[in-house]
């Protein structure tokens, strides 16, 4: 299911019409040359994931994964 939202995304209207711009379409705003696959991605325009989320099933599995999340480099939170 997730992978047809994802191709619906794709080719929706809204993605197109942004692919197409160098405007936000939807509030009008140029758009830098940094700013617009962000946005294509906030649309549904990209597949590649821009975040995720965990969820531990207790504070000890918390405690867990935030050490791992801060010995790893690969992660950044501000």
């Amino acid at each position: 299911m997730t992978k047809q939202v994802m191709e619906d995304n794709r080719d929706s209207a809204i993605v197109k019409a942004q692919k197409n711009s160098n405007r936000n379409v939807m509030t009008n705003q140029e758009l830098s040359a940094e700013a617009k696959p962000q946005m294509l991605a906030m649309i549904g325009g990209n597949a590649v994931p821009t975040s995720i989320q965990i969820y531990p099933s207790s504070f000890k599995d918390k405690d867990q994964i935030l050490s791992y999340l801060g010995e790893c480099k690969i992660f950044c939170v501000n």
